[in-house]
């Protein structure tokens, strides 16, 4: 009777062991389950910040240009001013050579323009092709992102998987241990109800 009570207390402690283990293994994969989310999130604030910080260097950009635009236009208004002061005197001093300048300033004027709008050209193939090559670089980087995102979740399903394959070995040792406990106690029984039959026997 002892024996029996003995081995049901150490099935007792072994199925304890082993819902204790199960406890840890189940909370080892909550807390890496809450590693990942708290990850996921910081990655996905960085990139709030990286969008908000990308729009506002693009409103200070655009804040820039307009200022520009602002100063350019001041200094034509004033260029052309102060033409029209030269014309003015020009024409007071001598009338032929005011109608030759006019006519030099006109075709001064034509090739600015014609300047102005190949140098607006260029700025806006130069922009185009620095938009392409954003738009290049952020598809690269997102796709970079899916591969690294993709290889990590594959680790970790490797990593539960061999977390899994462990404790299911663990489980089948410990079966393993109990059985052969358990084989061993039946022989020590049938051995000693043989001697007790035998000892009887010669009494």
């Amino acid at each position: 009777k002892r024996a029996e009570e003995e081995r049901r207390a150490e099935e007792d402690r072994k199925r304890q062991e082993a819902k204790r283990a199960e406890d840890e293994r189940k909370a080892a994969e909550a807390r890496k389950r809450e590693e990942a989310k708290r990850a996921e999130e910081e990655r996905r604030a960085e990139e709030a910040k990286k969008r908000e910080d990308a729009k506002k260097a693009e409103e200070e950009r655009r804040s820039e240009e307009a200022r520009k635009r602002e100063e350019a236009k001041k200094a034509e208004e004033e260029r052309k001013a102060e033409e029209a002061r030269e014309k003015k005197a020009e024409e007071a001093r001598k009338r032929e050579e005011a109608k030759k300048a006019e006519e030099e300033r006109k075709a001064d004027e034509a090739r600015k323009r014609e300047e102005a709008k190949r140098a607006e050209e260029e700025r806006k193939a130069e922009e185009a092709r620095k938009r392409e090559e954003a738009k290049q670089a952020e598809e690269e980087r997102r796709a970079e992102e899916a591969r690294e995102k993709k290889a990590d979740e594959a680790r970790k399903r490797e990593e539960v998987k061999r977390a899994e394959e462990e404790r299911r070995a663990e489980e089948d040792r410990k079966r393993q241990e109990a059985k052969r406990a358990e084989d061993e106690r039946k022989a020590a029984e049938a051995r000693k109800r043989e001697e007790a039959k035998r000892a009887e026997e010669e009494r």
